[in-house]
């Protein structure tokens, strides 16, 4: 699951943010929209378009004594109801598991 942001203006509410994903080697486009953002405490970007029924996601930050805690909130919906919850439901699961886990990996490599 590979993501590419392009992106040239800072987040901040209302901002608009395209992506170009190759998902199991099929390419697609996703939009999402930062509707809220607090600097240094969180944001919330919403999928305008893209792969999911609906994709709404939080990103917070917590002052920690060791430096910043980051939590996810994730709610989506699989497109094609329970029957697309059967078939990519599992896949959907490792799919998110490996984006955290390399951003995981990534942030720790920049600080």
């Amino acid at each position: 699951y590979r993501r590419q942001r392009q992106m040239c203006i800072r987040d901040r509410t209302g901002t608009l943010i395209n992506y170009k994903l190759n998902l199991h080697s099929i390419p697609i486009k996703w939009t999402s929209k930062i509707n809220s953002f607090e600097k240094n405490k969180q944001f919330v970007d919403e999928q305008i378009s893209g792969p999911y029924k609906k994709w709404h996601h939080t990103h917070s930050f917590y002052q920690v004594n060791s430096g910043t805690l980051i939590k996810d909130k994730i709610i989506y919906k699989v497109p094609f109801g329970i029957i697309g919850q059967v078939f990519a439901g599992k896949f959907i699961a490792k799919d998110l598991n490996n984006i955290f886990n390399f951003r995981r990996k990534s942030i720790g490599k920049l600080l």
